[in-house]
């Protein structure tokens, strides 16, 4: 499809002649009649809002949180077990001092 005007290197408003215009409507017709069917198009999806974002950090937190009192309720059972084996051996301790010290006076 070309122009007599282009054609002669003149202008830039395109003269098309009646055949080339008839060819062209025959061939939108054609891609219009033999076009498939369109898919069905999803949803748009949500746009992120501070909202959202909140929820999700919220999320986080309680998640981080939970994790964060097992491990202080381990390590306090860990220091709890530790303290108590170290008070009974300084009282067992303190009482053979103080069956020596009365076995002495």
């Amino acid at each position: 499809m070309q122009s007599r005007l282009l054609e002669r290197g003149e202008g830039a408003i395109a003269e098309f002649s009646s055949s080339e215009c008839e060819e062209r409507c025959y061939q939108l017709r054609r891609m219009l009649s033999t076009r498939a069917p369109m898919e069905p198009q999803s949803s748009p999806s949500m746009l992120e809002t501070h909202r959202n974002s909140l929820l999700k950090e919220m999320a986080w937190m309680a998640a981080d949180f939970k994790v964060e009192s097992q491990l202080q309720r381990s390590y306090t059972t860990q220091l709890c077990a530790y303290t108590g084996k170290r008070h009974s051996a300084l009282r067992k301790k303190r009482a053979k001092v103080c069956l020596w010290s009365r076995a002495s006076n």
